[in-house]
């Protein structure tokens, strides 16, 4: 089975969790291929992102928590989060980009 596992670089924890997914899936004969969802953006939407959150959590772990928060206090099936419409702008460049780049990495 070909597997595509989606993570960001926000944090270390959801590229340490999408490699544990990734090897447990190689250990069992899958073919894999890890790919950081923030890089099907524009040019530097991966290293804005990251620097935003690493300068946030560090800097601002109040607004974090706050922003955190409010963003599950608001999100429901019928008002989506800032966080869902952000990654919603990656779906088309996903869709265009899994017949060309991504698929093209096995």
């Amino acid at each position: 089975m070909k597997i595509l596992i989606l993570s960001c670089n926000t944090g270390e924890g959801h590229n340490a969790a999408g490699h544990a997914v990734e090897e447990a899936a190689l250990a069992r004969g899958h073919e894999v291929n890890f790919v950081d969802a923030m890089q099907l953006g524009k040019r530097h939407t991966s290293r804005l992102i990251s620097g935003l959150y690493i300068g946030i959590v560090k800097h601002l772990p109040w607004f974090f928590g706050f922003i955190y928060k409010l963003g599950r206090l608001i999100s429901n099936r019928h008002f989506k989060s800032p966080v869902y419409w952000a990654n919603a702008r990656l779906a088309k460049p996903l869709a265009a980009s899994s017949k060309k780049e991504i698929m093209t990495l096995w």
